[in-house]
């Protein structure tokens, strides 16, 4: 059965022309970086030939920009997901119906995400200017765009929790813009200047540990580590590996070296969608439990 929230939200959303003008100003923008690309690469020689390497930067630059399009638009979509329901004082009505609270988020996250995958299927066309010139796989592109999306479940989820303790749908926005700059620059600038002041103790590998711990929750980077996998760039791996690691005689640090390998082992960006995927549900969990109605104990 089809969530009850997620079919208005889609009626409704779908009627409205903002969408379909997002759509277009957005494949715009992108056709335009498309052009502006393809044109420099045919007139910086001078032969005017065709170099088909450039079509890969070509593909990480359209890509980079589609989620950072996703960054800005979800909080956006979601952020009155709650908050506008309370607004409009609907929001007791939709408790007081057989849906559960749980059902009322999970709605309005999948209603977002399909206007989402609305602008994604939208931007095939230019992407399809890569594949006519090689040097990118359609495995390399369904992987790319399964990684935006769960991004964007996660900002959504974090969006919708935010109005869920808010009352006002611009505040919970800000909040979501807050965290998402909190977990990509900051965990960058936190994590670096740590390893700076630090550097007796990143010497080991409980540095290491903390390292990939702490760079597993920046999807920035688990995107471009999700880019060197599939093009063999390296600049993740050269950034982990600048904490050199200590051996240790001692059973404690060896449980850490154990560790540190165990994590070393796994790609950075497997590491982030573990923890994307986890956030979401517990934002989503979270969401529920904030907006269920209090019921008094029998006595």
């Amino acid at each position: 059965m089809i969530n009850p929230v997620f079919r208005r939200e889609t009626r409704t959303t779908l009627r409205s022309w903002r969408i379909f003008a997002a759509m277009v100003i957005y494949t715009g923008v992108l056709a335009l970086a498309a052009g502006v690309t393809l044109h420099i690469n045919t007139t910086v020689t001078y032969d005017y030939s065709f170099n088909p390497q450039s079509m890969i930067m070509l593909f990480i630059v359209l890509l980079s920009f589609q989620n950072l399009i996703v960054a800005i638009i979800v909080p956006s979509l979601t952020a009155g997901a709650i908050s506008g329901e309370r607004e409009r004082q609907t929001l007791d009505l939709m408790l007081l119906t057989k849906m559960s609270p749980l059902s009322i988020v999970v709605g309005k996250l999948m209603s977002s995400m399909l206007t989402i995958l609305l602008i994604i299927i939208a931007s095939l066309p230019v992407f399809s200017v890569v594949f006519y010139y090689g040097g990118v796989s359609l495995l390399n592109l369904f992987g790319m765009t399964a990684f935006t999306l769960l991004f964007a479940a996660m900002t959504g989820s974090i969006s919708i929790f935010f109005s869920t303790i808010t009352k006002k749908t611009i505040v919970s926005t800000v909040w979501t813009y807050i965290v998402l700059m909190a977990i990509t620059l900051g965990n960058l600038i936190v994590t670096m200047v740590s390893t700076l002041f630090l550097s007796e103790v990143f010497n080991s590998y409980s540095g290491s540990i903390f390292l990939r711990l702490s760079f597993a929750f920046n999807p920035a980077l688990a995107f471009i580590d999700l880019v060197d996998t599939q093009y063999n760039i390296g600049f993740v791996s050269e950034l982990l590996n600048g904490a050199s690691y200590n051996w240790f005689s001692s059973s404690s640090s060896r449980v850490l070296e154990s560790i540190a390998k165990l994590l070393e082992a796994i790609p950075l960006w497997t590491l982030n969608v573990i923890v994307m995927a986890a956030i979401t549900a517990l934002a989503l969990f979270l969401s529920a439990r904030m907006i269920q109605p209090v019921r008094k104990r029998k006595m």
